[in-house]
C-alpha cells in the first residue's frame, strides 16, 4: 500500500507535471459516469469530489466555483479541523485568514463554540457550553503550484478572491483533535446534509479539473 510520505511526494510531482494515476482515474471515472459519481457541496461553500481514503488518509479535490451553485455554513465560515491539512493549489488563488478564537472570561462573548460530527452525508453541529471571543489574526495567500499545510486545531476561514479555485486536498487524521466552528450565541443542535450534485454538474466539474491537470503536464518535444 503507498504510505502517507509516498502520496506527498506524487501530489507534489504534479507541479512538475506528474500526474497520479489514482488522480487521474477518479477523475476520469467520475467525469465519464456522473450519475453514479459524487460531488457534493460542502457547507463551507465549496464542491467536494473525495478521491482516495485508506486507513487515517483522505484525498479531495475542492473546487469553489461561480459556475455550480454552493451550499453555505450554518454556523460561520471559521472552523477547526480534527486532521492536518495539506493542500496543492491549482488553480486560483486561496487565503487562508487564521483566527484568534479566545474564552470570553468575564468579558462579552461573541460567538458559541459548536462541535461537528459526520455520519456520511450528514453534519451534526453540536453546540457546546463554550462562549468564547472571535478576532482577527492573520492572512496567508497561496497561488497555483504552492502546497500548503495546516495543522489540526487551527482556527481559520477561507476566501476565495475572484470566486474561482482548485485545491487537491490530503487529511491526515489526528484522533485527539474535533472538527468545530463558531457561530451564534443563540444557535442550538442542529443536522446539516451535504448535498450532492445532478449528472450534468458531476460531469462539468471533472471535466475542468482534468483540464486543469493537462495544462500541467509538459509539452511533447519534437523528435
Amino acid at each position: 500500500m503507498t504510505s502517507y510520505t509516498q502520496l506527498c511526494h506524487q501530489v507534489a510531482g504534479i507541479r512538475a507535471g506528474t500526474v497520479p494515476d489514482w488522480l487521474t482515474q477518479a477523475l476520469v471515472n467520475t467525469a465519464a459516469a456522473p450519475r453514479e459519481a459524487t460531488v457534493l457541496r460542502h457547507p463551507l461553500g465549496f464542491l467536494c469530489i473525495p478521491v482516495k481514503r485508506f486507513e487515517e488518509v483522505g484525498i479531495c479535490v475542492h473546487v469553489w466555483t461561480r459556475q455550480v451553485r454552493a451550499a453555505r455554513p450554518t454556523t460561520s465560515s471559521v472552523h477547526c479541523h480534527s486532521w492536518d491539512l495539506r493542500s496543492l493549489v491549482l488553480a486560483g488563488e486561496v487565503h487562508n485568514h487564521l483566527v484568534r478564537i479566545t474564552p470570553a472570561a468575564g468579558t462579552p462573548p461573541t460567538h458559541r463554540l459548536f462541535e461537528v460530527h459526520s455520519h456520511g452525508d450528514v453534519d451534526e453541529l453540536r453546540a457546546t457550553p463554550r462562549l468564547v471571543r472571535y478576532g482577527p489574526g492573520t492572512m496567508e495567500s497561496h497561488r497555483a503550484g504552492d502546497i500548503y499545510t495546516m495543522p489540526a486545531g487551527t482556527f481559520h476561514r477561507t476566501e476565495i478572491p475572484g470566486g474561482e479555485a482548485t485545491t487537491l486536498m490530503m487529511a491526515r487524521n489526528r484522533p485527539e483533535h474535533r472538527d468545530r466552528s463558531i457561530g451564534p450565541i443563540h444557535v442550538r443542535d442542529h443536522q446539516v446534509r451535504r448535498r450532492r450534485c445532478d449528472a450534468a454538474e458531476c460531469g462539468r466539474v471533472a471535466r475542468t479539473v482534468l483540464r486543469l491537470l493537462e495544462r500541467r503536464r509538459p509539452a511533447a518535444r519534437p523528435v
